[in-house]
């Protein structure tokens, strides 16, 4: 109880850890070209909210937006503005961009959970492939790819789940398109 010495209440407590948090993601400067920003954006949030789990549903329940949060969304909004994006088009690439990234880091923390590959491998013998045919021939190629990287040494948390780059690379691809 004493901590609230030194705060107001709750909120304050919430607040200041989304401010802690959101000050570990690295702001790209001004000059960044776009593509590059967001993409060093997408790294940056996806690596703090992997170390705090915890984080992403933190982040977007707050009410209150504090300094922190609001220079790093400006400067990525401004990075945007500068490459010619209409508000809109900033304002929706924005969203795209922190739901993939959250999408990707909760879909990665429920795997580290479930120990990932053994969740897949004992999957395998209870799926029917000619039931389910799709669904076998994915177990397969994920376990095929997981069993690849450890081989190989490329193993990483992320690698048994899915490629992040791959969809990062195409989420990008398309604004290009349309910005264009």
């Amino acid at each position: 109880m004493s901590l609230y010495n030194h705060v107001a209440n709750k909120d304050d407590i919430l607040d200041g850890l989304v401010e802690l948090v959101v000050s570990q993601m690295r702001v790209p400067s001004p000059d960044t070209e776009w593509k590059e920003a967001l993409r060093e954006r997408a790294y940056t949030v996806r690596k703090i909210l992997n170390r705090h789990p915890w984080a992403a549903s933190l982040l977007e329940s707050r009410a209150s937006i504090g300094p922190t949060r609001l220079r790093h969304h400006d400067s990525m909004i401004g990075i945007l503005r500068k490459a010619g994006f209409s508000i809109e088009l900033a304002f929706n690439t924005m969203i795209a961009l922190t739901s993939y990234i959250y999408g990707f880091v909760i879909i990665e923390e429920g795997f580290k959970l479930k120990e990932q590959p053994k969740v897949v491998e004992s999957m395998q013998p209870t799926i029917s492939p000619t039931e389910y045919p799709y669904i076998f021939e994915m177990i397969n190629f994920v376990i095929a790819k997981n069993n690849e990287n450890a081989e190989s040494g490329n193993s990483t948390e992320s690698s048994f789940f899915a490629d992040f780059e791959f969809g990062l690379n195409h989420l990008l691809d398309g604004l290009e398109g349309i910005l264009d």
